[in-house]
This record gives structure tokens, C-alpha cells and sequence, in this order.
């Protein structure tokens, strides 16, 4: 394959990009790969060949990148580049990424892990490795990241704030120590401080405006520190950080000598099994795929153990957490037969009117004991040839706009002259059994990792219903509002 790997760019991990990207470009030519080294911000300017004769250069365009102990002089870099505009994609970037048959992405930091280069080869059609633009974006931010993992794992204490030069002191004044003060949107621990003074806690806070006006102040827990990657969606061994001294920051991962990694982690088999359920857990949470890393630190105490947790390099997958109401409601209100022909204006065509529902579904594999089963229709497909199906399956009866052949036993039949409106009208009605105000959140691209977001924030105050999988709001709404229960 013709593969370019992009590396370098503007972040303050340019240099760790620098080196991994070379490690990674000579490891693939090494397999047989046409690959090349492409910085993403000085491009091809130092190379005098046709772009298309870089997969077949000496060396793949590899130079000798090391990680040297300070971080970029990012200023020195921009006034080396011939370009003087401010397009972030070199000389022939996005030429040559078109004509590989994938960008292998190799970037850290801004640019390469924030979502904007991955959003950039989407519009293009170009092909890539690694996250999608909005899983990266969200799991690039610290706060954001907390925020939907802390109903799942447990995260220190931590709160998000931007400020001015002039609330410094003020906010070092009310800050609990000690913490880990840390810019929102870096990784490599650039920035990163753990406080024990008033003082400490003012510097660092002074050094984060240098990465933005955004910080993350963190409850700061002492204990080992441990990490677990995952591949293709399950975690591997974890690895246990031994830095030789202070804590695990940019000078300790990245030079010879200045930190021990050991694996597997010499720790008990419960803890291998609670990490790695976590990571796997938050892999799923922030719908995850491929690969990440989740950091941990790992404390003993007589009431068991607490963790933080920090996705640091993510991409998407697929979460299995679904609420009740996700697909029509596992506690709703049990409605009888009468309300269901109130409700959706039918007509009974078999059963009586004594029997009850205690949940909606509308997909047949899934209409369980006491549901109401409502086939839908669409281009390729009928709901109605599964209707025999979902009552096998313990469905108590059905709303159906095609009369059966035959009629069950036991369960009762309500015909409707459209079974989506009919769906939406029971909705309705049944939102009316609530006295109550309501609030709809919808949207479009992107719209099931932004709604896992959303649907954090909005339930540590209000009670919220999420719709399941990639439902419209149609047929999402109408189920969900059929997950409401006297709790609310």
C-alpha cells in the first residue's frame, strides 16, 4: 500500500509526533509498504522531487527525530516554513494524502488529535487511520471527557474553568490542595502542575494561559500509576508507570532512562480485571474505536480503591449503555387495551380489552414479555411479516395496518390505518398522563456521541431520557417519551 504518515504539525507535541511518525513510517516499509514521512505543517518544501516520487524515496523522507528534554520553540517553526500563510497543511499536504491509499495519522496534540485534520480528509473523501473528527474532538477535551465518563467509572474531583490573568489569585485562594492543574486541550502532561501551595497552584495557572484560558483543576490522588490500552475494542495488559522521579510528565515519558514500564503491571488479577473493565467501559462510554489509552492511578485503602481516569488518544465506537425508554421503555405506566385504542383511535380486531402492555417496541427481536409490538414499514422491509414472530416471543399483541391471516391465540390485534402515526399519537396521548414540562434536544451530524454528551450534563439536574442507536425523531421520540414512569 501507498501510505503517507502524517506527523510533526503546529502542537506542542510536534517533536513526540516527529518521533513516533518515523518509528511508525520505517516499521511499515519494513513490512513491504510504500509509506513517507509527510510533515503536516512544513510539507514537501525540502523535498525536490515530483510528490508522487516521495513513496519510493530513500528511507521513506525519515530524518533522525529524537524527543529532546524542552518542548518546541513553535514560533522558530512557523518562521522556517517558506509559505507564510496560515493554512496548517504544508506544501503538497493534502496532494499527496489524496494518493495514498491511506493517511496513516502519527500527529499529537492540536490538529491531529482535536478532530480538525480527521474533519478536513472527510470533506476530501481522503481515507485515514484513528478517530473520526468528533469522537477526537470530544475526547481531546479533558472536561467534556469527565463529564460523560463520571456516571460510568469513578474520576477525581474536578472542576473546569476559564479566567484572565486577573482572577488568579482569587481562584488559587478557593482551590482545595492539593490538585493537578492542567490546560483542557493538551496531552503529553504539557502544562500539567501537581500543586501543594497557594503559590504553586498561582503559577500554574499562570503557565496555562500560554494553552488557553481554559484549565481543568483536579483532585490531586497519590498512588501508582497504570495504563491500559485497547485494541479493537478490548484492553490489553496493563502496564504499570514507574517514573525514577517526580511524576509521569513530558521530560519522564519521553526521555531514555527517566521512566520504567513495566508489563504486565505486577498487580493482583482483580485489579487487571476491574482496569480493564473500566478502560472498556469508557472505550464504549465516549463510542470509541480502534485504539486508545486510558490512564489510571491506583490507590489501596480499607473502603477499596479510587481511580482517575484521562482518555488520552481516542477514536469512535459503540457504546451498550442504553436508559430505560432507550427502545419504548422497560418501567412504563401499564395501559390496557381501552387506552390503546383511545390513544391511537383503532380499531380491536381480536382480544378483549382487559389485556394490558408494560412496554413499546417496535423491532420484533426485541418485543419481550407484556409488549405492545408495532411493525413498521419502510423501502426494503414490512414490519407486519414479523408480527407472529414478536408475539411468539411473549409480545402481548400488536397494532397492525394489514390484517394477519390469522389471529393468536390469547393476544389481541388493533388494526390502524398507519401504524408510524399511530406510533406517534400513542406517544402524544401517553405524554399527556404527565403533568409535567418537557424538553426535546435533537440534531443531525454527529448527533449520538453530541446527545451522550448533552445527556450528561442535562441529567445532574434533570431527569433525562436518551433515544437508542441512530432512531429519528419519528420513531426515537415517540419511544422514548413511552419510557416515562411514575418517577418522574
Amino acid at each position: 500500500m501507498r501510505i503517507v504518515v502524517l506527523a510533526g504539525g503546529l502542537s506542542m507535541e510536534r517533536n513526540v509526533s516527529l518521533s513516533s511518525g518515523t518509528r511508525i513510517c520505517r516499521a511499515l516499509r519494513a513490512r513491504g509498504h510504500q509509506a513517507a514521512l509527510v510533515d503536516l505543517f512544513l510539507g514537501l518544501e525540502g523535498y525536490d522531487g515530483a510528490p508522487e516520487s516521495i513513496f519510493d524515496a530513500p528511507d521513506g523522507l525519515c530524518g533522525d527525530f529524537s524527543v529532546a528534554p524542552e518542548e518546541p520553540d513553535l514560533d522558530a517553526v512557523r518562521a522556517s516554513r517558506k509559505d507564510k500563510s496560515e493554512n496548517i497543511f504544508g506544501k503538497d499536504v493534502l496532494r499527496v494524502c489524496a494518493m495514498a491509499d491511506v493517511v496513516f495519522i502519527a500527529l499529537h496534540g492540536a490538529c491531529g488529535e482535536d478532530g480538525r485534520v480527521q474533519a478536513a480528509f472527510d470533506l476530501l473523501g481522503i481515507p485515514y487511520t484513528g478517530s473520526g473528527y468528533l469522537g477526537s474532538a470530544i475526547a481531546m477535551d479533558k472536561d467534556l471527557t469527565k463529564r460523560l465518563v463520571a456516571p460510568y467509572v469513578t474520576t477525581a474531583k474536578w472542576r473546569a474553568l476559564k479566567y484572565t490573568a486577573d482572577e488568579i489569585d482569587a481562584i488559587a485562594d478557593e482551590t482545595e490542595l492539593p490538585c493537578v492543574v492542567k490546560p483542557n486541550a493538551n496531552g503529553s502532561s504539557i502544562g500539567v502542575t501537581i500543586a501543594h501551595t497557594r503559590s504553586e497552584v498561582a503559577a500554574a495557572l499562570t503557565e496555562c494561559l500560554h494553552f488557553g484560558a481554559q484549565v481543568v483543576i483536579e483532585q490531586y490522588i497519590h498512588g501508582r500509576e497504570l495504563q491500559v490500552g485497547i485494541l479493537d475494542g478490548k484492553a490489553l495488559p496493563a502496564i504499570e508507570i514507574i517514573p525514577k522521579t517526580g511524576f509521569y510528565d513530558y521530560a519522564n515519558k519521553y526521555q531514555a532512562g527517566a521512566a520504567e514500564e513495566v508489563c504486565p503491571a505486577p498487580i493482583p488479577a482483580e485489579w487487571e480485571k476491574k482496569l480493564r473493565s473500566a478502560t472498556e467501559t469508557v472505550f464504549r462510554v465516549l463510542e470509541l474505536s480502534v485504539y486508545s489509552l486510558a490512564d489510571f492511578i491506583v490507590t489501596e485503602d480499607a473502603g477499596g480503591r479510587r481511580r482517575r481516569h484521562r482518555l488520552r488518544r481516542a477514536v469512535r465506537a459503540h457504546r451498550d449503555k442504553l436508559p430505560a425508554g432507550a427502545e419504548g421503555g422497560e418501567s412504563m405506566r401499564r395501559l390496557t387495551v381501552s387506552e390503546l385504542l383511545t390513544a391511537t383511535g383503532g380499531t380491536l380486531l381480536a382480544g378483549g380489552e382487559s389485556a394490558a402492555v408494560t412496554s413499546v417496541s417496535t423491532d420484533s427481536r426485541k418485543a419481550g414479555e407484556g409488549a405492545l409490538f408495532i411493525p413498521l414499514t419502510g423501502e426494503r422491509f414490512d414490519g407486519h411479516d414479523y408480527i407472529d414472530k414478536a408475539l411468539a416471543l411473549g409480545a402481548a399483541g400488536c397494532l397492525c395496518a394489514r390484517t394477519p391471516a390469522a389471529f393468536l391465540p390469547d393476544k389481541f390485534y388493533i388494526a390502524v390505518p398507519d401504524t408510524r402515526l399511530a406510533l406517534k399519537a400513542l406517544a402524544s396521548w401517553y405524554r399527556g398522563q404527565f403533568d409535567i414540562p418537557f424538553v426535546q434536544i435533537t440534531g443531525s451530524v454527529g448527533k449520538t456521541t453530541t446527545k451522550e454528551m448533552i445527556a450528561s450534563v442535562v441529567s445532574q439536574r434533570y431527569r433525562t431520557l436518551k433515544t437508542a442507536e441512530n432512531f429519528n425523531n419519528d420513531i426515537g421520540t415517540p419511544l422514548t417519551l413511552l419510557g416515562l414512569d411514575d418517577t418522574c
